[in-house]
């Protein structure tokens, strides 16, 4: 009868010790790198895109400080689908997800068009679409709020 004792508090020795280490892991898996992936990737392959991106945004909300949620909800409807993958912009009449009932009221699509233009001018076919739509997001999630002194940065 020992023996099994035994085996009973060696388990909840071993599983107690497990816990401990999975708890003490404070670094939550969707910060892990991935393979394959490059946070300054666009550093090396395109330097001015941050620059091109954070200008381009900056005056949009200058000019009219209401198109930041805007371009936030635009990049969450192209995540929600089938993840962050640009099909939010593809222009085909009828079958896109652009055309959709629910994609109405979203708007920016004419500004994203204008910042990939200027993208493409200085890195021809280099930055993807849904990179761009991701990085305008982000900015607009972090605008200077000199630009409108009611405001105030989301995050």
């Amino acid at each position: 009868m020992a023996r099994p004792m035994g085996l009973l508090y060696l388990t909840l020795l071993l599983f107690s010790v497990f816990t401990i280490i999975a708890i003490a892991d404070d670094t939550p898996a969707y910060l892990l790198p991935v393979d394959g992936l490059d946070p300054d990737y666009y550093k090396k392959t395109c330097p001015d895109m941050e620059a091109i991106i954070q200008r381009m945004v900056k005056k949009l909300l200058k000019d009219d400080y209401t198109y930041g949620a805007s371009l936030i909800r635009l990049h969450f409807h192209d995540c929600a689908v089938n993840g962050c993958d640009g099909s939010i912009l593809l222009d085909i009449p009828n079958t896109s997800e652009k055309y959709a009932p629910v994609s109405a009221t979203l708007r920016g699509f004419d500004f994203i068009e204008d910042v990939k233009a200027s993208i493409e001018a200085k890195c021809p076919r280099t930055v993807s679409c849904a990179d761009i739509l991701t990085a305008v997001a982000r900015d607009a999630a972090h605008v200077d709020v000199n630009i409108n002194p009611r405001s105030q940065p989301l995050f």
